[in-house]
């Protein structure tokens, strides 16, 4: 079994489609939504696609073939060294425990191998120092 990360973009049209449950029933996929806005217009989900090469593949096509934007997506939190003052925030609501302080000098560390771009620290941060490109 393989992991990768998606970018959905939804319009209005198909912002009720049940993704997930289309992923594990059609294509032995476990979904996991690592991040989701959804507006008035459509939305945007991060999806991580856990299953076959021959799988992933087979939704990417349904998803697409179905209206939904969808492209690899390798983005990661970006943090702004200069905002950030190393308060902690972060540390406390990371559900992988990415973010750590430095020992020597308590500065807080990203560990990218750690992220799974989810942006929960996005919203705890109150120097807003750290972003999620979408």
């Amino acid at each position: 079994m393989i992991q990768k990360r998606y970018k959905l973009r939804f319009s209005d049209d198909n912002l009720q489609e049940s993704v997930a449950y289309i992923l594990v029933s059609k294509f032995n996929i476990q979904p996991n939504i690592l991040r989701a806005e959804v507006r008035d217009d459509g939305g945007v989900m991060v999806l991580e696609m856990k299953g076959t090469q021959e799988n992933i593949d087979a939704s990417v096509v349904y998803l697409s073939d179905a209206g939904i934007s969808i492209r690899a997506f390798d983005k990661q939190i970006i943090k702004n060294q200069d905002a950030c003052v190393d308060c902690g925030a972060c540390i406390s609501v990371c559900p992988t425990r990415c973010f750590t302080p430095d020992p020597e000098t308590w500065e807080i560390v990203l560990n990218y191998e750690k992220c799974i771009a989810c942006g929960t620290c996005l919203n705890a941060c109150p120097f807003h120092a750290l972003s999620l490109p979408l």
